[in-house]
């Protein structure tokens, strides 16, 4: 095959070509990393004034020594970079300062650039607890800088500043043109037809269809540098960056977020899935920028999307036409589209990857042509993807999965079908039991918010579904593709046309109690309504009614194409339909103003309709301990116990330390500006941890103690074990196939049946 294909490349000039341009782009990102780093150090001599007020301290840092209202204080001389990523340390001191109201006086360093192009509005805020600022600062172009120091008040002094070029991202650059290289000439060998390796005509045409889709899906946010939009871009943004930084800080799994809300610490990983993000997390610790790694991620799912769509509803054996129709209808939906760019939901968006595959294992499981020794392992990772992804989806997902196990239950109740979903339910539990056990123990304790509302007047309108007069509904394509399928004569004769009729049905369900015509008022009462107000917005609803009319349009298109009619032109109307209401949900940069260029630091600002502060200090106010008081309150002026004095306390690495002294004959206590999650134990130091009524972690000083005690977040043993249960069960299920392959070759050479071979590796013929 070789040999082939490079005879087929000798006499393909144009290849030769495209490999020339690939060299040549290679080459140039190498000759980057030869040259010898950009370096900048100023001392505090060094620095220019800004203000009259500025002196040196007995440290000999520079600035504002006394308290002072000067804004800004200082600057770096100009520092001349060519593009690639630097980074930037910055040394001070800035104790807390609080105005009139208790609200803390912010300092920060400000990167400004001549011309505005990769700098602009990029902050580092001044963390009071610590004495020295990194940021890591991407350069597009040639460009020339300074850094500026400003205050809002209080004392501000700065010392040393360096900033170097980071040459490990300059080799992750080389490496990442080769992948990338490496990636399309496997692909043009693989689809285009002249080559020897090619594929087979209906999988290029597979591939090509998912490929498209997902780029067109992901098409707002290709080559853009500064562009964010939604309603919760923020909170997710903020979940990967607090992702990387747990990580950083050696906590894996990430159960706590140490730098979220200010340092006070955020629990959002115990109640929300969200093990898909680790991905844009580990591109950040590599130095990929915030909204480019959340790009990587958005154009991967939608890749995800596409191609299980397509192979789920190909496995389905629905023709080939109907395949690749369902697969963009379903990519390209409205509501998806709403949820990729004017809902920006990521895990709403991510759970919604996995509803083809559940339709899939259900088919195995229930179909006349199905095969239910086979479903446990679709339903099992369709179950485990949405948990991880989205717990709103998961819930209801399983409900409208019960309502079908019950109207089917006398084909549930049989052998295969019950250890079917014996080992589904089994695998799923003990594959997510890493999340579940820290999940449900947070839950059973009662101690933390969580949203949940009356949802009766938050449903859509009836005829929002398919007029797109509101920010979410289903499209008129899939009101088109549900037509198709009614045009079908006994549509109950056909095993195609009683899977499209149960979609069509479980879709218009889903619609139906997606909008405000739902009693969901009279079933708040009861216990399941009690539960389904968690879902917050019935037009969540719309996720599963989207894929089951996506679903029901596929069978529709082929039925007709069985029947001899000519489907296609029913085929292309919905495609049409499809692309012109997915646009209508893309974001328009032209509509937007002053966007400013995003870059990648923790602590970032953009500029959308008005300046948006990006940092980990915002989140929500989810999860949080009832009744927490922590916002605008200085606790160490409150926290101590009569007879215990505070000092100095530092964040180093996701580990709290404070300086006490117990004056008491009895044991005190100290209350930590971190909010209370169970996990946070005393790593250094007397005393034991626990809830106080401001919601904060409190800790135990002995009597007479003096000295330092150190907090910090670490797994308590059964979360530990949890863990363990899960990596083994996932490496079981990775093994265990392998394992049966092998020992079935193995039986088969010792049966005679099969010549011995010397390689295990070489596939083994049939006699």
């Amino acid at each position: 095959m070789c040999k082939k294909l490079l005879q087929w490349l000798r006499g393909t000039p144009a290849l030769w070509l495209v490999l020339a341009v690939e060299l040549l782009v290679v080459g140039q990102a190498v000759w980057v990393v030869l040259q010898p780093p950009i370096q900048y150090s100023f001392t505090p001599e060094q620095l220019l004034p800004m203000t009259d007020k500025a002196g040196f301290d007995e440290e000999g840092r520079f600035g504002l020594t006394e308290w002072s209202d000067a804004t800004d204080v200082a600057r770096t001389p100009d520092m001349n970079l060519v593009a690639g990523h630097y980074r930037l340390t910055a040394e001070y001191y800035c104790p807390a300062s609080y105005n009139g109201t208790g609200e803390p006086l912010i300092s920060q360093f400000v990167l400004e650039s001549i011309p505005q192009d990769a700098t602009v509005g990029d902050a580092v805020l001044v963390d009071s607890s610590r004495t020295y600022a990194e940021y890591m600062l991407t350069v597009h172009g040639t460009d020339s800088m300074h850094l500026i120091a400003q205050s809002s008040g209080g004392i501000f002094t700065v010392g040393n500043v360096t900033l170097c070029q980071d040459m490990f991202w300059a080799w992750l650059t080389v490496a990442g043109w080769i992948l990338l290289f490496a990636a399309l000439n496997a692909m043009l060998i693989l689809l285009l037809h002249a080559s020897p390796a090619t594929v087979m005509p209906q999988t290029r045409r597979a591939m090509l269809v998912v490929i498209a889709a997902a780029l067109v899906a992901t098409l707002p946010f290709l080559g853009q540098t500064a562009v964010m939009s939604g309603h919760d871009w923020i909170f997710h943004l903020q979940r990967i960056e607090c992702i990387a930084d747990a990580m950083r800080y050696g906590q894996f799994p990430v159960r706590v977020y140490p730098t979220a809300k200010s340092g006070y610490g955020y629990g959002s990983p115990l109640f929300y899935g969200e093990l898909f993000l680790y991905f844009p997390a580990v591109l950040r610790l590599l130095g990929v920028g915030v909204l480019a790694s959340y790009r990587a991620y958005l154009l991967a799912v939608n890749l995800a999307t596409a191609a299980l769509t397509c192979l789920c509803l190909h496995r389905m054996e629905l023709h080939p036409t109907a395949v690749l129709t369902g697969t963009v209808l379903y990519t390209l939906s409205y509501y998806r589209v709403a949820c990729l760019y004017t809902r920006c939901a990521v895990g709403e968006y991510t759970a919604m990857t996995f509803l083809p595959l559940a339709a899939y294992g259900l088919w195995l499981l229930y179909a006349e042509r199905g095969n239910p020794k086979k479903a446990w392992l679709p339903l099992m990772l369709a179950f485990s993807g949405c948990l991880q992804s989205h717990m709103i989806t998961t819930l209801l997902m399983a409900l409208i999965t019960l309502v079908l196990v019950m109207v089917w239950w006398r084909k549930t109740l049989t052998r295969q079908r019950l250890s079917a979903w014996c080992k589904a339910a089994g695998g799923a539990i003990l594959l997510n039991l890493w999340f579940l056990i820290p999940f449900l123990t947070t839950q059973m304790t009662g101690l933390y918010q969580l949203g949940s509302a009356p949802m009766q007047g938050k449903g859509v309108e009836l005829r929002s579904l398919i007029a797109q007069d509101y920010f979410v509904g289903l499209g008129l394509a899939l009101g088109v593709g549900a037509f198709l399928l009614l045009l079908v004569g006994n549509i109950g004769e056909h095993p195609v046309g009683r899977i499209g009729m149960v979609a069509l049905l479980v879709g218009v369900s889903c619609s139906v109690m997606s909008t405000n015509l739902f009693p969901w008022n009279a079933l708040s009462n009861s216990r399941l309504g009690e539960m389904l107000q968690t879902i917050q917005f019935p037009w969540r609803f719309l996720s599963l009614a989207t894929f089951c009319m996506a679903l029901a349009t596929a069978c529709g298109i082929h039925l007709l194409l069985g029947q001899g009619r000519r489907s296609m032109w029913g085929a292309a109307v919905c495609l049409v339909l499809t692309l012109i209401t997915a646009t209508g949900q893309f974001p328009h940069q032209e509509l937007w103003e002053d966007v400013a260029r995003m870059n990648d630091g923790s602590t970032v600002q953009l500029l959308h309709y008005a300046t948006v502060t990006f940092s980990k200090n915002g989140m929500d106010s989810l999860y949080l301990p009832k009744g927490a008081v922590w916002e605008k309150v200085d606790h160490f002026a409150l926290a101590p116990a009569d007879g215990v004095e505070v000092g100095e306390f530092t964040r180093d690495n996701g580990v709290t330390t404070v300086l006490c002294a117990s004056l008491r004959d009895s044991e005190g206590y100290v209350e930590l500006p971190l909010l209370y999650y169970p996990g946070y134990k005393v790593v250094d130091g007397p005393g034991a941890t626990y809830l106080t009524a401001n919601g904060m972690v409190g800790v135990t000083v002995p009597a007479g103690y003096h000295g330092t005690i150190s907090v910090a977040f670490r797994e308590p043993k059964r979360w530990l074990l949890a863990d363990g249960v899960s990596l083994v069960t996932l490496l079981g299920m990775l093994v265990w196939p392998l394992w049966k392959k092998r020992r079935a070759i193995s039986q088969k050479y010792t049966s005679g049946r099969v010549k011995a071979r010397p390689d295990f590796f070489i596939a083994a013929r049939p006699a």
